[in-house]
């Protein structure tokens, strides 16, 4: 009701019975209207023929925003109508359930002290009706303040940061979108070059385990040999694929004796 009251004043040609329903096609005629302006229709079912990708996803990207704007003026609504039920529709009249009586009382020198009573002027409420109260004073500062707003905005220009807000998000939106197929992309080809140089180095891993072997006599004197070559790798590269290979193999060799 407060809403109604609210638009209404910023536009007296509303009509009065519906005024936030003929406000809305008002803005969603103004919408449909710069849509035009750029060769675009509101009602598109996707069957429409497209020069390019780009050109369909404009469309399709204005189209949400329209969406969007329609969401945020329902969704506004709806909070004005959440609040406007804990405002009266009429004045509001509550019951106090007593006058507040001050007691005073007179000592005598003689007999029993006087016991006087009288009116405050205040008025004693059930918990139950200061609790009522509070929540509709809440309910009306509430609704004051965006009635003020309203009254010192104008919906137009409103509107026009809000669609400039949404088409500003929506391009963000894109490129962020894009930027994350590229970054797959290239993860994807970071692995696949991962899996070259580790495939690389467990060539070269088992060439240099067969020239030890083929230059050095004894089982055991082979296996001091290639430790000696892995510990080198070890001091120039840490952690290296080399090391995890050899370490990989030393573990089966355990397991097999475990297994004997």
């Amino acid at each position: 009701v407060s809403f109604d009251r609210a638009i209404i004043q910023q536009d007296p040609a509303l009509d009065k019975t519906r005024p936030f329903d003929d406000w809305r096609e008002k803005e969603v005629q103004l919408l449909e209207e710069k849509l035009l302006d750029r060769g675009i229709e509101r009602k598109l079912v996707g069957t429409n023929s497209y020069k390019d990708v780009n050109e369909y996803k404009e469309k399709q990207d204005l189209l949400n925003e329209i969406a969007v704007l329609e969401g945020k003026v329902d969704e506004k609504k709806n909070e004005f109508l959440a609040i406007s039920k804990n405002v009266p529709d009429k004045n509001l009249v509550l019951k106090p359930k007593r006058k507040e009586i001050k007691t005073e009382v007179v000592p005598k020198m003689f007999g029993k002290p006087e016991i006087h009573q009288k009116e405050t002027g205040n008025y004693v409420f059930t918990p139950k009706q200061m609790e009522q109260l509070e929540t509709i004073v809440t309910a009306a500062v509430a609704v004051k303040k965006d009635y003020e707003r309203l009254q010192s905005m104008n919906p137009v220009i409103e509107n026009e940061k809000l669609r400039e807000e949404v088409y500003q998000k929506t391009n963000e939106n894109y490129k962020l979108k894009n930027e994350n197929k590229e970054l797959r992309s290239e993860n994807r080809d970071l692995k696949d070059l991962i899996g070259d140089l580790r495939h690389e180095v467990g060539l070269l891993y088992q060439s240099a385990k067969d020239f030890v072997k083929e230059r050095t006599e004894g089982v055991r004197a082979v296996k001091n040999v290639f430790k000696e070559l892995v510990d080198k790798v070890r001091e120039r590269n840490p952690g290296s694929e080399f090391e995890r290979l050899y370490k990989r193999e030393k573990a089966r060799e355990r397991d097999r004796g475990m297994e004997r």
